[in-house]
């Protein structure tokens, strides 16, 4: 893959998943076997790719707010990596706008850029048209799934459910203790986090734990 970079391997995979009938994990995990990413780059590309998933109802309804003509399947996935990263990732703007529009075919960087630039100066606004909408578009999630967890558990809970439903996952590891003993391996990784009731296994920061936008 020529000029390999964390956006590109998630544009890749975006696409991929969308054109083929296969499984998000085994497309990134086949595009990050051919990279030379550094450990960091790949963490990105995953949170980038599983992240604009989780939120592609969001992010096509402030695709839709921004461009009135049509936009087409190549076209959409680039606005969506962008506005993943300006309004969820909170990546630093210029840096989401200029990585962005350079993975964009030439004839489409400046449909890109403009709208990406137009996202930022009235990011206010799309937040406030997006807080208005109903639950399936902000978090989007199926509408009968929100509509059975409302009907059982109530609005406040299917909402708060919805949060949860869309946080990076956690991730476990198992400590092999023939390679490494348990202790070493804590020392190696600090940001590990113990289960009392399984020993040899912990708990890792999830990538994109750190990368979603609180603000």
């Amino acid at each position: 893959m020529a000029a390999t970079s964390a956006r590109r391997v998630a544009l890749v995979a975006l696409k991929t998943w969308r054109k083929k009938n296969e499984f998000a994990d085994a497309i990134i995990s086949q595009l990050l076997t051919k990279s030379t990413l550094a450990s960091a780059d790949r963490a990105f590309s995953v949170e980038l790719l599983y992240g604009i998933l989780r939120n592609l109802t969001l992010l096509d309804s402030w695709i839709g707010q921004l461009r009135d003509a049509r936009v087409d399947v190549d076209l959409r996935d680039t606005l969506q990596l962008g506005l993943y990263q300006l309004f969820v990732a909170c990546t630093p703007e210029h840096a989401a706008v200029y990585e962005t529009v350079a993975l964009a075919p030439k004839r489409q960087r400046p449909i890109v850029n403009g709208i990406l630039r137009t996202a930022i100066r009235r990011r206010e606004e799309l937040q406030r048209l997006v807080d208005a909408q109903p639950l399936d578009i902000r978090f989007s999630h199926p509408k009968f799934l929100i509509e059975r967890w409302t009907e059982q558990f109530g609005a406040a809970a299917a909402q708060a459910l919805c949060e949860w439903n869309n946080q990076p996952p956690p991730i476990y590891t198992r400590i092999n203790q023939l390679k490494i003993d348990r202790q070493a391996f804590l020392e190696r990784y600090h940001d590990a986090r113990t289960l009392p009731t399984v020993p040899n296994f912990v708990e890792l920061p999830s990538p994109g734990a750190a990368l979603v936008c609180t603000a």
